[in-house]
């Protein structure tokens, strides 16, 4: 007999934020100070960087108390690493951020 799970059941985090990137550490940068506001203790952060970079996997480091999942490998285009992100996430919601948006936590 099959166990039937509502969507409540499988959702383990509130909001998956997807934040991608690809070679402008300074854009990250303030991205990841941002969220240091915006994600909250049941969400998650996922960090997808399209450009393999020392300097981005360094500066991953520091965020670590934020970053559940980090990514760090060439893909083709933005979309294509949405979707790497996106089959990552465990939560109810999914929040999609680029590292140049302005995010605001009240929102």
């Amino acid at each position: 007999m099959k166990s039937y799970k509502d969507f409540q059941e499988t959702s383990s985090k509130r909001i998956s934020y997807v934040l991608i990137t690809k070679d402008r550490p300074k854009y990250l940068a303030k991205a990841l100070l941002n969220c240091r506001n915006l994600v909250q203790a049941n969400d998650e952060l996922i960090v997808v960087n399209g450009g393999p970079d020392d300097e981005i996997d360094h500066l991953i480091d520091g965020y670590s108390d934020i970053v559940d999942t980090y990514i760090s490998e060439s893909d083709l285009s933005a979309p294509e690493a949405f979707n790497k992100g996106f089959l990552l996430t465990r939560g109810k919601y999914i929040k999609v951020l680029q590292d140049d948006d302005v995010f605001y936590p009240e929102a």
